[in-house]
């Protein structure tokens, strides 16, 4: 997991947003997965440290400039 980031789960329980580096970039991405295996999907191309809103809707994340 890129830059500490600790994988976080969405509040229903039914996705994980996460951070690894994309094969063809040197910043990291930030990906959703389903909990239940399976469907990952690059959510950001340069985006870091995901946190979900209470309602599980939207994801803020950091991102460089």
């Amino acid at each position: 997991v890129a830059y500490g980031a600790k994988p976080v789960w969405s509040p229903n329980g039914s996705t994980i947003a996460f951070n690894t580096f994309a094969t063809s970039s040197s910043h990291p991405a930030l990906w959703l997965v389903s909990a239940a295996g399976g469907g990952v999907k690059v959510l950001v191309a340069d985006g870091h440290q995901g946190a979900w809103s209470p309602d599980g809707k939207r994801i803020a994340f950091g991102s460089s400039p």
